[in-house]
């Protein structure tokens, strides 16, 4: 009984994460990241490593090359599968530098389960199980930048979401906005996500509150230094290492050495934790790969593919 109670819990805590995306301070955000910002700390915005790095900067779509990127983890034990393919295709005209990002989150059944007695609680005998579930969580970006100068870009995401489980479904959409520059050895990317609130509709209204990345990347020939402050808008939080009012701040580092053209090892530091990994580039193909700890996930591994067109 308390298995199935505890899938319930969780199927409970993923839905309400992933419908509100930002609301809950990016905890679940850090599913949609691909291998490559993973290993490095989750940082990404101002580092166009990979396809994978325009869901967190979409200004980035205007410097990554057309190609195609999928990679996968699963989370709880196996219980939960995150699938996610960025596609870039030159297609000339205004939409050139433009890009498709699909991310689909589904679990293992999940049992459905009620109270036999609502006056009793949640107590052992007073559990029925009255089905099994898939929970899915679907997102589609449609992502797009302009080139301002030879050096600073901008670009804009909107996205679609759709979730669903049992008798439960809601809609939502949201924008982010993206901006990046390079200034000689030094790179610099914001993203704001959920800019102008994020809106989702199914048994009831919900809104998801803008934050925002400020990502600077040291670049040398062998070695990037990466640093990203993140603030959020909507409460203080006991994770954070600064609470004011209702803003909250995280702080994230990461590095990666580039022994070879075709070699790199990656290195991060998130909330007490360090990720780490490594990626491999021969010709058009590339492959990722990181592994992170996390309190909730356990142990996380995460694989990626990519080839350039």
């Amino acid at each position: 009984m308390q298995k199935s109670l505890k899938s319930v819990l969780l199927c409970y805590l993923l839905g309400i994460g992933f419908v509100s995306a930002e609301k809950y301070r990016g905890e679940i955000f850090l599913l949609l990241r691909d291998p490559v910002s993973t290993a490095k700390g989750n940082t990404g915005v101002s580092d166009p490593q990979s396809l994978g790095t325009i869901l967190l900067n979409p200004s980035l779509v205007n410097l990554v090359s057309p190609g195609a990127y999928f990679s996968h983890f699963e989370g709880y034990n196996g219980l939960i599968a995150v699938e996610n393919l960025s596609v870039k295709i030159d297609i000339g005209g205004v939409l050139n530098k433009s890009a498709i990002n699909i991310f689909y989150l589904h679990s293992d059944p999940l049992e459905v389960t009620k109270l036999k007695d609502e006056n009793l609680g949640i107590v052992e005998g007073n559990i029925e199980v009255i089905g099994t579930h898939l929970y899915r969580f679907f997102l589609l970006s449609w992502i797009t930048g302009k080139e301002i100068s030879k050096k600073s870009y901008f670009g804009v995401s909107i996205k679609l979401f759709r979730e669903s489980f049992y008798n439960y479904a809601e809609n939502g959409a949201g924008v982010d906005l993206g901006y990046f520059i390079h200034l000689k050895n030094l790179a610099v990317g914001i993203t704001a996500r959920d800019v102008f609130f994020s809106i989702f509709k199914g048994k009831s209204l919900e809104v998801a509150y803008p934050s925002f990345v400020l990502g600077l990347t040291k670049i040398s020939k062998s070695m990037n230094w990466i640093m990203e402050a993140e603030l959020f808008s909507d409460g203080p939080y006991p994770g954070a290492i600064i609470n004011l009012g209702r803003l909250s701040m995280d702080f994230k580092f990461g590095a990666e050495y580039r022994p070879t053209d075709n070699l790199a090892v990656r290195i991060g530091f998130y909330r007490g934790y360090f990720n780490g990994g490594a990626g491999i580039n021969w010709k058009k193909l590339n492959l990722d790969y990181s592994i992170s700890p996390n309190p909730e996930l356990n142990v996380t591994h995460k694989i990626g593919a990519g080839i350039c067109f």
